[in-house]
């Protein structure tokens, strides 16, 4: 399971994108609404009275990715502030949680799945889920790193500073 080159391919790959990942897979009937929300916000979406050369969009059911071109409009301060409430209307709306960051989002059987950090200990230790896990890396910065670093085992990732992987080394 990956990101295709084409997702955002109308910015350059250097583009600087934040990722808010539910706490709660987004069910199929509300992600083409709220991307018609995400497409109108970015759309609208300014910093320093100045038009964000922006892009975004639900992914994989679980996370809202925005995209944009700093080289054009650098967006900073206010103009983050507003993408940032621009979520929490969404997570109002939807009734959906974006900011819970030991909430982690893995794939199994080709499908990705999520749990708390307890939860998903309780998988380690079980086995159900082990250090070669892929999960979702949610620091990357670029539409690069998006295409090409978002997924990664989970012993390589930020995530092994919060686990336990004495049952789990793979």
């Amino acid at each position: 399971m990956s990101i295709t080159t084409s997702i955002f391919n109308n910015l350059p790959a250097y583009a600087r994108v934040w990722i808010y990942q539910s706490n709660k897979r987004i069910d199929d009937a509300l992600v083409a609404e709220i991307n018609n929300e995400i497409k109108a916000f970015t759309q609208g979406w300014t910093a320093h009275s100045k038009k964000v050369i922006a892009d975004g969009t639900v992914l994989f059911n679980y996370f809202i990715v925005l995209a944009a071109d700093e080289q054009q409009v650098q967006v900073s301060g206010c103009s983050i502030d507003s993408s940032v409430k621009f979520i929490q209307l969404i997570q109002e709306k939807y009734n959906l949680h974006f900011f819970d960051r030991l909430y982690t989002t893995y794939v199994e059987n080709n499908e990705v799945k999520g749990a708390d950090k307890e939860t998903l200990q309780q998988f380690l230790d079980a086995g159900t889920i082990n250090a070669n896990t892929l999960v979702f890396n949610n620091l990357i910065q670029t539409v690069e790193q998006l295409q090409t670093r978002w997924q990664m085992p989970l012993k390589d990732s930020w995530h092994k500073r919060i686990f336990n992987f004495t049952k789990a080394i793979a």
